[in-house]
């Protein structure tokens, strides 16, 4: 049994035997979740072509989480590996290029977690819109045709800015950058909020092109309005 408590390259050998197991763990749970995800997909296909089926609330769980397993794979590996770097990195003596390293592997750490969950919250409203467009093709009513398909737009806008709002003050960034990052949230909140209200309007507008039809002659009578005069 070799002696653990050696050296290599300055550092224990059961650091590097624990950052490799971090590292195998993070593997067996990629390929867990790679299995599982392929799984839903045979799954999917074949439930999708079932009305009853996908009209489920278990259906949409289940492709939600399926579609949410990229993301939360990227953010394994990337906390994995940031775990298993600063193990090995603490055994190294105390230098300007261990702590500049550090602040560098903090930075990657929380600018890695921002994105991944604006990615996941990207892939969720990505869900929900799929969820509501199929909630509005199964009505006879014409409002929801046009609202809930809005309503999933606009989620897949606000759900990764939310991400953005949230996330952006916990990066462990200089003071000048994060008054940077804010600005740049700010604007781009302030263009998400822009977007939406211009697919407000749109959708209204449609709603009121499909109760006043102007490709008819007469729109009261398309409407079976009839006046006297």
């Amino acid at each position: 049994m070799p002696d653990m408590s050696a050296t290599f390259l300055g550092v224990q050998l059961k650091t590097w035997v624990a950052g490799g197991a971090v590292v195998l763990l993070v593997a067996i749970g990629h390929l867990v979740l790679h299995w599982w995800a392929r799984r839903r997909a045979r799954k999917h296909q074949h439930e999708s072509q079932s009305p009853e089926e996908s009209a489920k609330a278990r259906y949409w769980i289940a492709r939600g989480l399926s579609d949410a397993v990229p993301p939360i794979a990227f953010m394994l590996w990337l906390l994995g590996l940031y775990f298993a770097c600063t193990m090995i990195l603490e055994e190294f003596p105390q230098a300007a290029w261990t702590a500049r390293s550090a602040r560098i592997l903090d930075a990657l750490r929380g600018a890695g977690t921002l994105l991944g969950l604006a990615w996941l919250l990207a892939r969720i409203a990505r869900t929900l819109e799929a969820f509501l467009q199929s909630l509005a093709s199964r009505t006879e009513a014409n409002w929801d045709d046009v609202l809930l398909p809005f309503a999933g737009r606009a989620l897949r806008l606000i759900l990764p800015m939310l991400a953005l709002i949230l996330g952006a003050p916990a990066l462990t960034i200089s003071e000048g950058m994060q008054q940077i990052i804010q600005n740049g949230v700010s604007l781009a909140l302030i263009g998400v909020i822009g977007l939406v209200l211009v697919q407000f309007v749109s959708a209204m507008a449609q709603l009121v092109l499909q109760r006043y039809r102007i490709d008819v002659a007469d729109n009261r009578a398309a409407r079976g309005i009839y006046t006297q005069v």
